[in-house]
């Protein structure tokens, strides 16, 4: 299979050749200033409409990103989203848990005609795609987890386990 045309240079090269061009400028990564403490997260964001858990949550993934040198102001929304998310699934799951998978649907005289599945099911299932869309962008999958770009202060590769090992409970 053949190459898509001649390597790409970079933007300060073509400057210096003089061969830039407005409409060929590739946009340069722009990086926010990093978040380093819980405290930041505190002074920024007002996470307060989250539930209890909700608001675990969201601190223990701050907590891990914050030891993976990446958090930034912009990503708090996102996180506060995902958390609420999270939040509500484990809700779903312990509904569905109490209640059946699905339920008899009876006619007038009491016999079964069918069965109706439990809403939350669909719910759970809405929410899990929507928790692992938010959460690949921030490394909480394995596969996104292998692609996130990790600073260290030691060129050592930090095993992301010992970072935060704080479990939730449903």
């Amino acid at each position: 299979m053949g190459s898509r045309g001649p390597a790409k240079q970079p933007q300060q090269l073509m400057k210096l050749k003089g061969t830039d061009q407005p409409c060929r400028a590739r946009s340069e990564v722009i990086v926010g200033e990093k978040i380093t403490s819980i405290e930041q997260v505190d002074a920024l964001c007002d996470y307060s409409y989250l539930s209890p858990r909700g608001q675990r949550i969201f601190l223990q993934r701050c907590v891990f990103l914050i030891g993976l040198h990446v958090l930034e102001a912009s990503y708090l929304d996102a996180l506060m989203l995902y958390a609420q998310n999270y939040d509500m699934a484990l809700r779903c799951v312990r509904n569905i848990t109490k209640e059946a998978w699905f339920k008899p649907i009876h006619n007038e005289a009491g016999v079964v005609v069918g069965y109706a599945e439990n809403p939350y099911i669909k719910r759970f299932d809405n929410l899990c795609k929507t928790i692992n869309s938010i959460g690949t962008q921030f490394g909480f999958t394995p596969a996104s987890r292998a692609r996130l770009h990790v600073e260290d202060e030691n060129s050592k590769k930090k095993d992301i386990m010992d970072i935060s090992t704080d479990v939730i409970e449903i």
